[in-house]
């Protein structure tokens, strides 16, 4: 059995993000309204990665699988799915279940808190992105190019490379979207320069 998603279902998989996005522009006059909106929002943003690197680490282990391909392969696809959901497990304890300490502020800015685990976090986002733009692509695409029978080359293209072409433009096109949007909201908010108090 395989899972080819057309356009439209790809474009289901950032319905969560797409909830949250706009989740975050409901206007709000009570503060626990405001925590309430922004932990839900949160908790999306944090599950929408999971469901999309999740669906092409699918196609990356099925087609390594069919053409019985390198073991580090299937691992280093499994690793980021696996990340991105103890990752949203972090966030839903740190979120909803973890006491909130309110410290007293010296400044007008909150002292920045770069420890271990947000080290480990960014070594681990950084890595997802590059197996979910680059390695997995280039891998699927040379394994293709290096088979010489031309129909198991169509029939491989057909069931994993398309849906991963699709899937890699829709995440580039909802990443410069969301980019727009929250550049356009911004400014929209703040104006072109910050207002001086």
């Amino acid at each position: 059995m395989k899972i080819r998603l057309n356009y439209w279902q790809l474009i289901l998989l950032f319905l969560p993000a797409i909830i949250a996005s706009q989740m975050s522009n409901i206007p709000h006059s009570f503060w626990q309204a405001y925590g309430v909106i922004k932990t839900i929002s949160n908790l999306l943003f944090a599950v929408n990665p999971c469901f999309i690197v999740g669906y092409q680490a699918y196609l990356v282990t099925s087609f390594n699988k069919t053409i019985n391909g390198a073991k580090w392969v299937t691992v280093n696809a499994l690793v980021p799915v696996v990340f991105l959901i103890a990752h949203f497990i972090y966030i839903v304890w740190s979120t909803d279940l973890k006491p909130v300490h309110l410290h007293n502020a010296i400044g007008p800015m909150e002292q920045a808190d770069f420890g271990f685990v947000s080290k480990v976090i960014t070594v681990f986002l950084v890595h997802a992105a590059v197996t979910f733009f680059l390695v997995n692509n280039i891998y699927v695409s040379r394994q293709i190019k290096n088979i010489s029978d031309d129909g198991t080359k169509n029939q491989l293209n057909q069931d994993f490379m398309k849906p991963m072409k699709r899937l890699s433009n829709i995440s580039y096109i909802a990443l410069a979207g969301l980019l727009i949007i929250a550049a356009i909201a911004d400014i929209m908010i703040n104006g072109f320069v910050p207002k001086q108090d």
